[in-house]
């Protein structure tokens, strides 16, 4: 079956290959999986351009909001600010890199594949990225490892460690 769909799709250029363990081909059912992702790649950039302009628009109500000596909590500020860099991240990270590799499929551009590679590559950032904004954003996280890890200054707060029921409290010398 497997040798049957590789000589319908590609002549004989592909009957050295078809004894290797590790042969796989991917059939394209007559253009219905390049079709598909030419779609998807049009749904991954409209909801890209979706996200990027809930950015501008949010930038662009508090940049206004402040023009009009309306008062923007702290609070408030602090949720902008991280949901804007998880909507940044979310486009740069997942976005781009599935809509480089579902274009060149779509299109079947050819010499793609160290490019894809690298795109894809760039989901697994995403993670650590992801992590470090809401370590950075959400106060008490940013306050506990400034704590942790003495990052600024030579004060280091307390430190809360469990043992075993009861909680105990380090404080520095």
């Amino acid at each position: 079956m497997l040798k049957e769909l590789a000589e319908n799709s590609s002549d004989t250029a592909l009957n050295a290959f078809i004894t290797e363990s590790s042969f796989y081909h991917f059939y394209e059912l007559d253009g219905v999986i390049r079709a598909f992702y030419k779609t998807t790649f049009i749904v991954l950039i409209v909801t890209a351009v979706a996200l990027l302009a809930s950015i501008v628009y949010a930038i662009n109500f508090v940049l206004n909001n402040r023009k009009n000596k309306q008062s923007i909590t702290k609070a408030a500020k602090v949720l902008y600010i991280s949901s804007l860099v998880e909507v940044f991240l979310c486009v740069t990270f997942l976005n781009g890199p599935v809509s480089v590799f579902v274009f060149s499929w779509g299109w079947n551009v050819p010499n793609t594949s160290n490019i894809v590679g690298v795109a894809i590559s760039m989901i697994l950032f995403h993670g650590t990225f992801d992590r470090l904004s809401t370590l950075y954003c959400i106060v008490p996280y940013r306050k506990y490892c400034i704590s942790v890890f003495g990052c600024f200054g030579n004060t280091i707060g307390n430190i809360v460690t469990p043992k075993s029921t009861r909680l105990v409290i380090i404080r520095p010398k």
